[in-house]
């Protein structure tokens, strides 16, 4: 007499393929895609859009926000070969203060106004004056720093020759570089979080302005 099997329905085997793709995954073995078709299929709701990483959000131009911001510090420090815990709440403190970290409406709006210009140099709103007085800037060391960015794409004089300085700083991570060699032009140390405040009005909002 042959054995009587219960019989094996749709819904058993689909969680069956479920479990076992579950385990692949985890497993790291390739997925493959299911030859059946759930009865709900068609009133499934669409796959968000994957977002992007904030280290692309960082190359991505007019991107804004405290977290896109920091990548860009990050990303910058570790070029240079940053080590001062100093540098990260003076940029970030810059970032606020100069376009709240890219989200003000004006920020790449560029108009000329009695002070200076506005709206010019992204995030950190830095000016074709301020970019130019880095690369003029003859010391050994700035020059070398210059050519630690350029390694990883970030060529301001490449940008004033081509007439495209304003996009270029439109890009946050271009727009934190410059801002970080702004302050290198300066041979005194970097101030504590405490005295970051004055640090920046003294040597930061006055001296990139254009006039």
């Amino acid at each position: 007499m042959k054995p009587h099997w219960p019989k094996v329905q749709q819904w058993q085997r689909d969680d069956s393929m479920l479990l076992a793709d579950m385990i692949d995954s985890l497993l790291g073995n390739p997925v493959e895609r299911p030859k059946y078709e759930s009865l709900l299929a068609d009133d499934r709701p669409a796959p968000r859009p994957k977002e992007k990483p904030f280290d692309l959000l960082a190359k991505e131009p007019k991107a804004g926000g405290p977290n896109v911001s920091l990548i860009a510090i990050n990303k910058v420090m570790d070029i240079l070969g940053d080590t001062d815990e100093s540098i990260k709440p003076l940029m970030m403190h810059t970032a606020f203060k100069e376009s709240k970290y890219g989200n003000d409406p004006n920020t790449f709006n560029f108009k000329r106004i009695e002070e200076g210009t506005v709206g010019h140099g992204g995030i950190f709103q830095v000016t074709d004056k301020a970019v130019k007085n880095i690369i003029n800037d003859a010391r050994p060391r700035i020059k070398e720093d210059l050519k630690l960015l350029k390694k990883q794409g970030i060529d301001p004089a490449k940008a004033i020759e081509e007439g495209e300085l304003r996009k270029f700083l439109e890009v946050p991570l271009n727009s934190a570089a410059m801002a970080r060699m702004h302050y290198k032009l300066f041979n005194e140390p970097l101030p504590k979080k405490e005295d970051v405040k004055a640090y920046y009005t003294n040597r930061y909002a006055p001296q990139t302005k254009a006039k």
